[in-house]
């Protein structure tokens, strides 16, 4: 007789995992409107904090993302923009991902995007659709249910 399966154990994850197979990358479209929307957000909330503060400027806007998407990446995988574009993010093995690797992934996107968003880009090359501060983090993007 077959030992039953552990489902809470950590699965492995291949690339070619289909629909049916629980685990899809997300679409690059989704992922690049999730990045849309939560820029819109974010840069609302920094001109409201920055005319509240007397202060304007991009460095207000940096660390309010970074706070941004590290709290919300970090509870639960999920920006505004990725829950609306049904897209979350996981660490590379399947697990849930914690704050301190939201923290570093949230670095690394800024680091994806400062040149012309190449760091994104390359997720439509990889077979796995990972951009380079999900390489850098050890995290994917998959669909969401």
């Amino acid at each position: 007789m077959d030992k039953p399966t552990d489902l809470n154990a950590p699965r492995e994850i291949t690339s070619d995992m289909q629909v049916g197979g629980d685990i899809v990358p997300a679409r690059i479209l989704a992922r690049f409107a999730a990045i849309v929307i939560d820029g819109i957000l974010v840069g609302l909330v920094s001109i409201g904090v920055g005319m509240a503060v007397g202060v304007a400027d991009r460095w207000l806007s940096i660390g309010l993302f970074l706070v941004y998407e590290t709290l919300m990446v970090g509870s639960g995988g999920q920006t505004l923009g990725k829950k609306l574009l049904k897209v979350k993010v996981i660490l590379a093995d399947g697990q849930p991902i914690a704050y301190g690797r939201s923290f570093v992934r949230a670095i690394g996107s800024r680091v994806s995007q400062a040149v012309l968003f190449l760091g994104c880009a390359i997720a439509i090359f990889t077979k796995d659709k990972r951009a380079l501060h999900d390489y850098i983090a050890g995290t994917r993007v998959i669909e969401a249910n």
